[in-house]
Order: C-alpha cells, then structure tokens, then sequence
C-alpha cells in the first residue's frame, strides 16, 4: 500500500477513499493504506471507506453515485483487488464518472485481464508462486497456533487509470 499511496501522492492526491468487501477490522490491506496515509501525516476519512463486493453491480453503481454527487468527493480510489477496481470502473463508465479523469482507480493483483481494459488499471504486483510456498511452508511447519504475518515483494505497475489529481 505504500508504493500505491506514495504513487497517488505523487499525482496530487490528497482525498483518497478506499473500497473492499470486507470491513475494516478484517482487512490487512485497509490497515497497511490508514499506516501509509498516517506516515505522509494524514488520514483515511470513514466517509470515503466503502463496503462493496466486486459481484454487487448495484453497491458498485451507488458508491459511483455517491463519489458522484459529493461536494468533495475523493480523487483516487484504492480498490482491495482487481476485481473490485474493474466493477467499479465498469459502474463508473455506465454511469458517466471520467476515469481517470474525475477519478484515479488502483487495484491490486495484477490480474491479466487488468491489463487489457479500456482504461488498463493501475495495480500491484506480487508473485503467486511466493505467497503460495510461504503459505505451504507455515502449515508444514504446523505454527499457526498465532497470527503470523509474512511481507512479500510487490511492484507497482502503474497504467492508465492514475493521473495528475483534478483538485
């Protein structure tokens, strides 16, 4: 999240929301953006903390409205994953919301199919392959008697659905 935030700041973002599934004491990517915010000495407003699953087409098209109408809406949207960043920006193209031109969208994954949309999406990268032998390696180990956090190497790729903010 911090190459994301540093990403978004860099472009003049200062009011960046945030969107996943799940809600916020259950997710790890929300925590590490509000830590990475907090360090640039800022923070994430509740307001523009949205709760919405990537298969919810209606929850996608009523946080579009609602960045929509707002008097201040957010200039970049960090989206818990791909998935959720292309619903979104699928919502936000029916509904006539500019991206990246009103709003800046990330995902994080790197799904291929990120690569190949309309506006192909900013996103991180980490290895599968990693993750997935750090996993096996912990339950071999059979030591998840306590929470366990392992940090893999991401890359940011940035492409076309972050620009300079429209303050």
């Amino acid at each position: 999240m911090r190459q994301i935030c540093e990403h978004l700041e860099g472009l003049g973002h200062r009011r960046i929301g945030y969107a996943s599934p799940f809600v916020a004491l259950q997710d790890s990517q929300y925590a590490s953006l509000v830590a990475a915010l907090r360090e640039e000495g800022r923070d994430l407003s509740p307001e523009w903390h949205f709760r919405v699953d990537p298969l919810d087409r209606r929850g996608c098209e009523v946080l579009v409205n609602r960045i929509k109408d707002a008097h201040a809406p957010p200039t970049a949207l960090v989206c818990y994953n791909d998935w959720l960043a292309i619903a979104i920006i699928k919502a936000a193209r029916e509904l006539g919301l500019d991206i990246p031109g009103m709003l800046s969208i990330t995902g994080y994954d790197d799904l291929y199919v990120a690569s190949l949309l309309h506006c192909p999406l900013t996103t991180v990268r980490f290895s599968r392959k990693e993750s997935a032998r750090r996993i096996v390696d912990m339950l071999m180990r059979g030591s998840l008697t306590e929470p366990v956090t392992e940090v893999v190497e991401t890359r940011l790729i940035v492409r076309e659905s972050t620009r300079e903010a429209r303050e």
